[in-house]
């Protein structure tokens, strides 16, 4: 049986959550100022950004009307919520 020493989940946890947080913050960015009303109201806020990233990352999509920035930045968080 493989036992993985505590340490390893720590740095996996600061890392998912650091990862988490930059694309969050990336996305707030490139969509705050959206023309999509909704996609403005969605990423008026980094902790509004969060959620949304987070329900990207759970496999749900709720908006689709990403600026080509957030298209890539989507499509690298979806690699990695996906791997």
């Amino acid at each position: 049986m493989l036992i993985c020493p505590s340490h390893h989940h720590t740095f996996t946890d600061i890392t998912a959550i650091l990862f988490w947080i930059f694309i969050a913050a990336f996305l707030y960015i490139t969509e705050r100022d959206s023309l999509d009303d909704e996609m403005a109201e969605n990423y008026k806020s980094v902790p509004h950004s969060m959620w949304i990233t987070l329900l990207n990352l759970s496999g749900e999509s709720p908006l689709c009307q990403y600026s080509q920035a957030g298209k890539i930045a989507t499509g690298i968080l979806g690699l990695f919520a996906t791997g």
